[in-house]
């Protein structure tokens, strides 16, 4: 559940209205099992009896097929063997006869079970009696067998859901409990980790080293877009300090490799979310950053489900955390809900293919090693230089050229870094930079160094290092949060042109793995900035999906093969790289390649 605490700016304005030339979805729905997409609901705590109906009606309306609901240890059991289950029987009656799957989310402690001193409020936040919660679990699971992936606490992490001293061994203490009780009132359920508040990989690295895997089956996360309660900002935006939301899942999911690599966990997305308060963002950005942060985090297929917070919003006043619904409170529907129903609707299993890396020129290939050395740095002291090599053994990205890097740090907490330096590197005139990183497991900060015209360095959070490809991308228009920079004229500004100084893998004292192998390949600039364009598959047919998050690009006049050969010759001359011809075929429209401020998808 979302606390009050986080703060948001909106940013971007970008239009939901849905272009509908030349597409054809596919329509076939998926089992509720498969489809990925589902929305945060509890109607029994947040929703008054006469509004049921309605709610199974906006879910059947939406073609979602999951919910998550949370079942109140207070509200089911006000005190110790006093029960009142009539609400949430009538709920999951309601749910199961629509055919809707329950996430069941078991929170929090009751308060007659709380250890929360006499004094303290908020006592359903404190650690519970364990046998009283293993029993409330029990009867729980037990009393609704239909429900076959329970949820154990929520934002375990945050201080306003978990009052500890040590919140690891707390709440490995409830974990442990609850999923006995949950194998053993229904074998076979799944376990999933209470949705930690962010993609808090370190909270999940605590817990796995406190021996909480065998405990769960699943990992949930709540990775809201928001920096340090600051500001609120797009699923793709990459800042110094803060990651995209693809490097966020992209971390996680090392995390759980590194130490779980022989059986990995999934990952679920059980709340996500934009408010449309006046300082949060329009109605419109929502719906936007809806598709967009859905279609993202099927980048990795790990990510198996993704839950919209929430169904609708708590109240009708401009009240920041309580205007994150799909419907306002007199049930008027955002544009929200036009955006999640095309993707229940058309798209509930898409499966990566293909980054088609949009309007992308090449700068540098990686393929000469000797180009390249390494100054490897120990608490700030230079201690020598490495090479890199060529590694036939690991396939690069699409068998480009590429450098492999064997870094090794001291597992000690003394601050270490590589930095990659490039001999001759091209300058150009561009603001917008992608980067393919191949690691095998460390999760360790990635830096890439430019060097302007006057010899200024500006050095930005790129992502990390960690367990297979990631698309590192940066983009030269903030400085001021993207970017530290010192040297040359230190005006903070930026004078073009510009060239890749270096790239920088920095320790991180808190990752499990301190050695290991990273690739880099295909240094590239963006004609448009941030231009996407994916591939995915459903049922063995072909949708891409195709936007940017910048105004000055028009939408393409036309829509016809010409289009296609006009792309074909920028791709031919500009980057000898990617065409088009995989879209032509008799009776289909081409959509002009990256120049729509949304997603649109073509099959």
């Amino acid at each position: 559940m979302k606390n009050t605490t986080h703060l948001y700016v909106g940013i971007l304005a970008c239009a939901i209205t849905f272009v509908s030339i030349g597409l054809t979805p596919h329509s076939t729905y998926a089992s509720a099992e498969d489809n990925i997409f589902g929305v945060n609901v509890s109607m029994e705590i947040r929703f008054n009896q006469s509004e049921e109906t309605t709610i199974i009606e906006k879910l059947n309306d939406l073609h979602v097929s999951w919910v998550r609901e949370e079942f109140n240890w207070n509200t089911i059991e006000p005190s110790r063997g006093v029960h009142d289950w009539a609400g949430y029987d009538r709920s999951v009656a309601q749910y199961r006869n629509a055919g809707i799957s329950v996430l069941g989310v078991l929170a929090y402690s009751a308060e007659w079970a709380s250890t929360a001193p006499s004094s303290a409020a908020s006592r359903d936040k404190y650690p519970p009696d364990i046998q009283a919660w293993k029993t409330f679990v029990t009867d729980v699971v037990a009393r609704y067998p239909e429900i076959t992936h329970w949820e154990v606490w929520n934002e375990e992490n945050h201080a306003a859901f978990l009052v500890a001293n040590d919140k690891i061994a707390s709440y490995t203490s409830i974990l442990d409990a609850a999923s006995t009780a949950i194998r053993s009132a229904h074998p076979g359920a799944q376990v999933v980790l209470g949705g930690l508040s962010g993609a808090d990989s370190d909270f999940l690295r605590r817990l796995y080293l406190a021996g909480a895997k065998d405990f769960f089956d699943i990992v949930a996360i709540h990775p809201y877009r928001t920096n340090y309660g600051k500001t609120i900002y797009s699923p793709e935006l990459n800042q110094f300090g803060l990651n995209s939301l693809v490097t966020d899942l992209y971390v996680m999911r090392s995390m759980i490799h590194a130490y779980d690599p022989q059986t990995p966990a999934p990952l679920w997305i059980t709340e996500l979310g934009w408010p449309t308060w006046s300082q949060g963002v329009t109605e419109a950005q929502q719906a936007d950053y809806l598709q967009r942060s859905f279609i993202l985090s099927r980048l990795y297929p790990e990510v198996e489900k993704i839950f919209w917070y929430n169904l609708r919003d708590d109240t009708a006043e401009d009240h920041e955390d309580k205007t994150f619904g799909l419907y306002n409170y007199d049930w008027s529907e955002k544009p929200a809900v036009k955006a999640l129903r095309q993707l229940a609707t058309a798209y509930p299993t898409l499966v990566l293919k293909e980054n088609m890396e949009a309007f992308s020129k090449p700068i540098d290939e990686f393929n000469s090693p000797a180009r390249f050395f390494v100054e490897a740095f120990d608490n700030g002291k230079f201690i020598k230089n490495e090479t890199v090599a060529n590694r036939p053994t690991i396939r690069s990205l699409r068998s480009l050229g590429s450098i492999s890097y064997r870094y090794a740090f001291s597992a000690n907490r003394v601050a270490q870094y590589r930095r990659i330096v490039i001999r001759n590197a091209p300058r150009t005139q561009a603001e917008s930079y992608d980067l393919w990183l191949w690691s095998d497991g460390g999760i360790h900060p990635v830096r890439l160094r430019f060097k302007d015209a006057t010899g200024e360095i500006f050095q930005g959070n790129a992502g990390y290092t960690g367990y297979g490809w990631l698309h590192l991308s940066l983009t030269l228009t903030d400085t001021a949060n993207s970017f530290v920079s010192w040297g040359g004229n230190n005006d903070k500004k930026i004078n073009f042109p510009v060239s890749l100084d270096s790239i920088i893998v920095e320790k991180n004292p808190d990752s499990p793995i301190m050695k290991g192998e990273i690739v880099l390949t295909r240094f590239t600039y963006r004609r448009f900035d941030q231009a996407y364009a994916y591939r995915f598959q459903q049922d063995g047919r072909n949708t891409w999906v195709f936007w940017h998050t910048k105004n000055s690009p028009q939408v393409a006049a036309t829509y016809a093969p010409l289009t296609t050969r006009a792309m074909n010759i920028w791709n031919y001359y500009d980057t000898g790289f990617r065409t088009l011809t995989s879209f032509e075929s008799l009776k289909r429209q081409v959509i002009m390649l990256g120049l729509e401020t949304r997603p649109l998808f073509i099959q």
